[in-house]
């Protein structure tokens, strides 16, 4: 992540608001009363698999535009041959 952060100073995540974000996997995207009906039963599917442990190899970032569609404005390889 540091040398995510490094390549786009200039462009803090979350715009410097939240300093100390974690990397994540969001898994379920509701309005709140929602997430609250579905809590429990996400939480006890995933139970048998967790935690999940996975290799990155790149990290794709992504630029917001008007429309609030996504692209990918660049890659970053990541590992020993990076």
């Amino acid at each position: 992540m540091a040398k995510l952060f490094a390549t786009f100073p200039e462009h803090p995540r979350y715009g410097g608001r939240y300093p100390d974000t974690i990397p994540h996997l969001t898994i379920a995207e509701s309005p709140e009363d929602r997430l609250v009906q579905i809590e429990s039963a996400v939480r006890s599917d995933l139970a048998p698999s967790l935690p999940v442990t996975i290799a990155i190899n790149e990290l794709a970032v992504l630029e917001e535009g008007r429309n609030e569609m996504f692209r990918v404005r660049s890659g970053i390889g990541l590992g020993p041959n990076h």
